[in-house]
């Protein structure tokens, strides 16, 4: 029984040897070479070449190599144009397909079920066909580049390409033979195929780890990608003749990248929620960007930049922040879309014709930069009242038509340059005070060229706007803003909110902004009845030198000394808080809050 099983042993390792032609790499360089691999292994029963198999140069003829099944590495045909008929019955490719500068119009594999890792076809700009008809499995990428003669390609059952995904330069009309792709591992790139008309089920894939590129493809009359969920970055480059780009299930991108696409007049994503950047560039006829309802943030960028037909921007109109955006060479008339907007690094808008307000910047209070550039309708800045702080440059050149820069009045801080310049009709800048009196701040130099008249310079505008807009009290706040002009009161405080600053308020806690005052005793008639108010004649004071007191205390003639280091004169403000005031060294007085006698 021992002997049995030893025979039976030894049979067996007979047969797997024998299935192995040969262990290590084989290169046929030249047609002596495929010969006598062939005599030397040729009906010896065995199917594997157990490593590479390279085929280049002089090799005229393969059919003796119908015996081979499988290549455990990888098989390159390279720099050569003989057929490949003689390998139709390998089957097995356990690493990578690489054909090179093959210079035979036809490659037929028609055996071929399963490759390891990679299938490549490059720079064989014979070839017009390729025939891969039982091919079924792939464990890498499938590309076709530098192909510019291929027109057909025949494959096999193949549904699933783990990782990458090319066509460039071909001749391919139709990418009808993949049909049976359904999942794609990682990216596609499909670029530079003139003829090229459809991405056929391509289009369909669910999603992707990696990126998509359709680039420079001047046939391509349609692109929608129906079912795709999620994305690396999309780049839709230079397709001539796309009217749209549609993701309608499209959630989740890193980046999308529309430009040059002379024919495309609309965009849509309508479900779009998570994306870093989103740029729209040299898209002349695009004129809709559907609505992104579910789109609040953009961590990197929006960038629409010469979209020359493009009149609205509602497609964000959710937008709540943003890195840099940039609109240029557009044809809007307005931003509304962006009135959401309350955070932004950087902003330029620049060369449009029709833009006339920036009114839905309103809430925005603090952004990084901003220019406003060669906007040729634009006349004030009404929109940027509420902007307080910018963190680097500030640029405003160009504007044909601006003539009122006021609604920039409660910025305070410009942490870069400052550049006003070239704007034609601008003749009151006054707000530009604002860096030389100290209200505001700027970090870096302030360039004021090429204004009118009044705005040309600083030299130009102080004595002009300290004419025209004076501070009587010089307390930062013009006369025609300031709520009590004669009075310096930098907080601007108003209790009772009449418009009357509480230092010259002849009511404070009461509203009356005509501050009318009928027997002139300093408190206004809307609380001169006020129990609470103190009016100086309410009867039964005190008179020191007079016996006709007008007030609870009158000193008609003498002084008053308060001997008590310790003591003053008690005073309450508008807000309740009380204050006692004495004199310092130098008889200014000083006033100390304290806790109110009557609390």
């Amino acid at each position: 029984m021992k002997k049995l099983l030893f025979l039976s042993a030894l049979f067996l390792a007979q047969i797997t040897v024998a299935q192995t032609c040969i262990t290590g790499n084989v290169t046929f360089f030249s047609q002596p070479g495929v010969d006598n691999f062939v005599a030397t292994y040729g009906g010896t029963g065995c199917t594997t070449i157990d490593g590479n198999l390279t085929i280049q140069g002089g090799v005229t003829n393969l059919s003796g190599l119908t015996f081979l099944t499988t290549v455990t590495g990888t098989v390159t045909v390279q720099s050569t144009s003989v057929s490949m008929a003689g390998l139709e019955n390998l089957n097995t490719i356990g690493a990578e397909l690489r054909v090179l500068s093959y210079s035979n119009s036809s490659f037929s594999l028609p055996g071929l079920q399963s490759v390891g890792t990679n299938v490549s076809f490059s720079s064989a700009f014979y070839i017009t066909s390729i025939t891969l008809s039982s091919l079924s499995s792939i464990g890498g990428s499938f590309s076709l580049s530098n192909l510019n003669s291929l027109n057909a390609i025949t494959l096999g059952p193949l549904n699933t390409i783990p990782s990458q995904f090319i066509i460039q330069s071909t001749g391919l009309s139709s990418l009808a033979s993949f049909s049976s792709i359904t999942s794609i591992g990682n990216s596609i790139y499909i670029s530079f195929n003139p003829l090229l008309t459809d991405l056929g089920t391509i289009s369909n894939v669910p999603s992707l780890t990696g990126n998509i590129e359709i680039q420079s493809n001047a046939s391509l009359s349609s692109l929608n990608f129906p079912n795709l969920t999620q994305a690396g970055s999309i780049s839709i480059l230079s397709n001539t003749n796309i009217p749209s780009f549609s993701a309608p299930s499209l959630t989740q991108v890193i980046s999308l990248i529309i430009q040059s696409n002379s024919s495309l007049t609309s965009i849509s994503t309508p479900n779009l929620t998570t994306c870093n950047s989103l740029g729209f560039f040299s898209n002349a006829a695009l004129s809709s960007i559907a609505a992104m309802p579910n789109l609040t943030t953009l961590s990197s960028f929006l960038t629409i930049n010469g979209a020359t037909s493009l009149t609205s921007v509602n497609a964000f109109n959710n937008l709540t922040s943003a890195g840099t955006i940039t609109i240029n060479s557009t044809n809007l008339s307005d931003i509304s879309g962006l009135q959401n907007l309350t955070s932004v690094t950087s902003l330029s808008i620049s060369n449009d014709s029709s833009l006339n307000s920036l009114a839905p910047l309103n809430a925005i209070s603090s952004i990084g930069s901003l220019t406003l550039s060669n906007l040729d309708a634009l006349t004030s800045l009404n929109g940027l009242e509420n902007l307080v702080t910018i963190s680097n440059d500030l640029n405003i050149n160009s504007n044909d038509v601006l003539t009122d820069i006021s609604q920039l009045d409660n910025l305070i801080v410009v942490g870069g340059t400052t550049t006003l310049s070239s704007n034609s009709t601008l003749d009151e800048c006054c707000v530009m005070r604002n860096f030389i009196d100290g209200s505001a701040y700027a970090g870096g130099t302030i360039t004021i060229s090429g204004n009118n008249t009044h705005c040309t310079s600083f030299a130009s505008i102080i004595p002009y706007c300290n004419t025209t807009q004076p501070d009587t009290d010089g307390d930062g706040f013009i006369d025609a803003n300031d709520n009590c002009p004669n009075t310096a009161n930098t907080d601007q405080l108003d209790s009772d909110g009449d418009g009357v600053g509480d230092v010259c308020d002849n009511c404070p806690t009461f509203s009356n902004a005509s501050q009318t005052d009928t027997n002139g005793d300093g408190v206004g008639d809307d609380c001169e009845n006020d129990p609470g108010t103190s009016t100086g004649n309410s009867g039964g004071g005190v008179g020191i030198n007079t016996t006709a007191p007008k007030s609870l205390l009158e000193v008609a003639d003498g002084d008053i000394f308060i001997n008590n280091l310790h003591r003053g004169v008690i005073m309450k403000s508008a807000t309740g808080k009380c204050f006692r005031y004495q004199p310092d060294d130098k008889g200014n007085l000083v006033g100390k809050e304290i806790v109110c006698p009557d609390n």
